[in-house]
């Protein structure tokens, strides 16, 4: 065989062992001889021309936040094709699954190309009551005081073959992974727990009260249009989002749809407990501001004896006792003490 012949079987060979390694459709030509390399730059350089695709809003909320599904109790994630997470999530809801879905091209979109690994946090703490009554007790105290591409680049999504979740961990951390492009990103969350209840100060503008006094030798009174009161509030939310048949709530407002907005709330008067008393429902505004109107039982002084204003008397004081008012209704705010204690700690400071 002329030598011509065999150095043109011999690039042949050596072409066929080059490639027999290769990924579909991923020749190893070009750039650095490296696969692996060669397709991380592909790969991110898709990335960073489809961060902006329209393709991104099919799968996510307005303003590109991530998609929750209530009913089903699903978070969509949406990550680029480097793995970094696209869709904007503050924290991963307790309770939930997460579906985990790649903007990404052919042939990466097809079987089990990505790999997701999810490492969790601390365990989340099982208590129900969101907020501690010391939170309420100092903001009340403040309430007081103050008053190289592949052939194919259209965007396609890669899909976890299975929901993710869901986690009872203080985070969780979901590493995308793609071995043949050289990718492993990690996306950190915090996972948001449920509460069945939350704890909350009130400020109650309800009717005026009259008080008694002695005045030139007479029982004279003093009324005044309205009073001011503050309590002990908790909150239960019976219309919210429900786990194993319990309604609980998330304290996050990306998470809130206007069944969470509703609670009944029982109050008690910090300063005189035995005193006075709220109960009603409150409509949260957002960040922790709720109104509220409802029944305020509460204790009035009343005149004794038969005595009537302008009674002459020999007394220093107007003869009263004490007996309860059970028709009397109040409205006003509802603060969280987890939200407002920081900021009345600073203008307290």
């Amino acid at each position: 065989m002329k030598k011509w012949a065999i150095a043109i079987l011999f690039a042949i060979l050596s072409t066929a062992t080059a490639f027999a390694g290769d990924p579909p459709g991923l020749p190893s030509t070009g750039g650095s001889g490296d696969p692996a390399a060669n397709n991380l730059a592909a790969i991110q350089k898709f990335a960073s021309d489809k961060q902006d695709d329209r393709e991104f809003a099919t799968r996510e909320s307005d303003k590109g936040k991530c998609r929750i599904d209530q009913d089903r109790q699903i978070v969509t994630l949406t990550f680029n094709a480097d793995g970094k997470m696209h869709c904007t999530l503050p924290a991963l809801a307790e309770g939930y699954r997460a579906e985990i879905m790649v903007l990404t091209m052919s042939p990466y979109d097809q079987g089990t190309h990505y790999r997701v690994v999810v490492t969790t946090g601390d365990v989340l703490d099982k208590t129900l009551v969101h907020g501690s009554a010391d939170d309420v007790k100092a903001l009340l105290g403040y309430l007081a005081a103050v008053h190289g591409a592949p052939p194919d680049e259209t965007p396609k999504w890669w899909t976890s073959p299975i929901l993710l979740g869901p986690y009872a961990f203080a985070d969780v951390t979901f590493t995308i992974k793609l071995d043949e492009a050289g990718i492993s990103t990690d996306n950190k969350l915090t996972i948001a727990p449920l509460y069945a209840f939350n704890l909350s100060a009130l400020a109650i503008v309800g009717p005026g009260t009259t008080t008694y006094s002695v005045a030139g030798g007479k029982i004279a009174s003093d009324s005044n249009r309205g009073e001011l009161d503050y309590y002990f509030g908790v909150h239960f939310y019976p219309l919210s989002w429900v786990k194993n048949g319990t309604p609980k709530r998330y304290f996050d407002t990306n998470y809130q749809s206007a069944f969470d907005r509703f609670s009944i709330v029982a109050g008690l008067n910090l300063a005189h407990p035995t005193q006075g008393g709220y109960l009603g429902g409150a409509l949260e505004l957002g960040w922790g501001l709720s109104i509220t109107g409802g029944w305020q039982p509460r204790k009035v002084d009343a005149l004794a004896g038969g005595a009537t204003v302008g009674t002459a008397t020999d007394a220093t004081d107007a003869p009263t006792y004490s007996r309860w008012d059970f028709a009397n209704w109040g409205v006003g705010l509802s603060l969280d003490a987890t939200v407002f204690k920081p900021i009345f700690s600073i203008f307290g400071s």
